[in-house]
């Protein structure tokens, strides 16, 4: 099970209405903890750039002390189903992936493994 604070889900969503018409990304901070994943945060990485189709970083600007375990993004058009791309970029940074396609509601919010299976998740306080 997916443990997802209150306050990473809020993050999500405001990152992805400040970024309308474009995609926002978001890395996931995290760890396992025996069968869940518990987030505990969620911020935005250097070198950031992004536009109506993708989101873009730059891996070798991330802090190494930092537990990423995966990433959330936004689809500004189009459903909240990863793209290979998409699922790419889970795999690199932990597995986990959040997607929220517009307009942007938190229950619309979706979990997927790195393979594209969706994820059971739990908002926590």
């Amino acid at each position: 099970m997916l443990l997802i604070p209150m306050a990473v889900l809020r993050a999500c969503v405001t990152a992805a209405r400040s970024a309308h018409p474009n995609e926002s990304l978001l890395l996931l901070q995290g760890r396992r903890d025996g069968e869940n994943v518990r987030l505990s945060g969620a911020r935005l990485p250097a070198g950031l750039s992004v536009d109506e189709d993708s989101a873009h970083f730059q891996p070798w600007m991330m802090p190494s002390s930092i537990d990423y375990i995966g990433v959330f993004h936004s689809h500004p058009s189009g459903g909240p189903h990863p793209s290979g791309a998409d699922l790419f970029l889970a795999s690199k940074e932990g597995g986990v992936q959040l997607l929220l396609a517009y307009p942007y509601s938190p229950d619309g919010l979706v979990a997927y493994d790195p393979r594209g299976q969706p994820l059971r998740y739990r908002i926590v306080p």
